[in-house]
């Protein structure tokens, strides 16, 4: 009588474990069905998105001098793709770039680009910042025809500004010889 009690006893308690795992796996099941629509409705890569003409954008390649920004002197490049995310105010240095007559067109904040970050960073301890001596950085920028100058400083503070209005043409010049050559 006992091993027939043990054996219902084995039969209920493996059913028990039965539903209580696979109620968790539903759990599971579903988030992979959320992530499988999502991957579904998502189109596949295609290539030829870098090569579409609306979808640039400009990288301006600031000189950093004794740790400090200085005028551009390398070209402007022009870039496959939209312009990257940029936060307006995920950062301590805020980017703005205004036309000729001073008019802002955007901003964006960054961290300060003159600081090197380490990725390595323990539990309660930030990564390690120092400031790079010399080198340069890019700053990002739309491409916008009207963009004379770019200001890189900290909120609420006077910004440097740097005008790029005659680097800006060569790039404009360049681009619309492009877009002529691709039509």
């Amino acid at each position: 009588m006992t091993s027939l009690k043990n054996i219902q006893l084995y039969i209920v308690s493996t059913l028990f474990i039965s539903v209580l795992t696979g109620c968790g796996s539903m759990g599971q099941y579903s988030e992979y069905n959320k992530q499988q629509k999502a991957a579904d409705a998502t189109p596949s890569f295609d290539p030829a998105y870098f090569k579409d003409s609306k979808r640039r954008h400009l990288a301006v390649t600031f000189d950093i001098e004794e740790g400090v920004l200085k005028q551009p002197t390398k070209p402007i490049e022009v870039r496959p793709g939209n312009l990257p995310y940029r936060s307006a105010t995920a950062g301590d240095v805020v980017i703005v770039y205004r036309d000729k007559s001073g008019k802002e067109l955007g901003r964006y904040a960054v961290h300060d680009p003159v600081l090197a970050r380490s990725c390595e960073s323990d539990e309660g301890r930030e990564g390690e910042l120092k400031t790079i001596p010399n080198g340069n950085v890019e700053v990002l920028l739309p491409l916008d025809s009207r963009i004379a100058q770019v200001d890189v400083g900290r909120p609420n503070k006077k910004a440097k500004q740097f005008p790029i209005e005659d680097k800006m043409k060569s790039v404009i010049e360049k681009t619309e010889e492009t877009n002529k050559q691709q039509r």
